[in-house]
């Protein structure tokens, strides 16, 4: 037997079986080759009917606010109505909500405009625009405590209407919505004709509370106090008694 020839036999083979070991794809590294491409991450929120909302609801701002309510001031110091960021932090829009919004309530119980009421159809945008701006720009509304099941409520002080016509209604109101000078067709010189203005089923869309928690009202006076606002809507909750 030819031991030479057996032993580059032999010696031939490694080589082979060393080099099939490290083979790999023409310019790409062991690493490269057992790698695999990381999915690209995808956006499913689709922007476009929020935006189509936003639009509708600026025309009729524009057209309907913006002359009395500017970019820098406004009556009762209202203003900056077409930027929504504006309209969260100052309370005046609830994204998501517009029955919590002032800007929506002030609109449906008729005291803005005060040229005259927006039509149904005006008032179903910005409700709808209000739906789709959720969530809030920077943050998402905080969700309302509710109260602990054992925990027993203090008892309000009681508010009367004559306190209320005597603290608010007649130095605030009074001098443009009288029985013989209704601006806007409401009056506040009696309890008959405050009662007109009462929500009894959803208190907050009064018209004598959501005017003033708005700002549109009192005209030219100052908004009315935190306190005084609590107190109107307590009256109303109350059942708005003649007391």
């Amino acid at each position: 037997m030819n031991f030479g020839f057996l032993a580059m036999i032999l010696a031939a083979a490694t080589v082979l079986s060393g080099c099939a070991a490290g083979f790999q794809p023409l310019g790409q590294s062991s690493n490269q080759a057992s790698a695999l491409p990381t999915p690209v991450a995808t956006s499913t929120k689709n922007p476009g009917l929020a935006n189509s909302y936003e639009q509708a609801a600026m025309a009729i701002i524009q057209s309907s606010c913006v002359s009395c309510h500017g970019t820098t001031s406004g009556s009762a110091g209202v203003y900056n109505l077409t930027d929504l960021n504006h309209l969260v932090s100052g309370s005046l829009v609830v994204p998501g909500f517009p029955n919590q919004s002032v800007l929506y309530n002030s609109m449906i119980t008729g005291g803005m405009p005060p040229a005259g009421a927006l039509s149904q159809s005006q008032q179903q945008t910005i409700s709808e625009w209000i739906q789709a701006a959720a969530p809030a720009p920077t943050a998402t509304p905080s969700p309302i405590a509710v109260p602990s099941p054992t925990a027993t409520p203090t008892p309000a002080a009681s508010v009367s209407f004559a306190n209320l016509q005597t603290t608010i209604f007649q130095p605030f109101c009074v001098s443009c919505h009288s029985s013989g000078n209704a601006a806007g067709g409401y009056a506040y010189d009696s309890y008959s004709a405050v009662k007109a203005s009462v929500n009894l089923t959803t208190p907050t869309l009064s018209r004598v509370y959501a005017s003033t928690t708005s700002g549109s009202m009192p005209k030219g006076g100052g908004r009315l106090s935190s306190t005084q606002e609590a107190q109107i809507l307590q009256w109303i909750q109350n059942g708005a008694p003649n007391n």
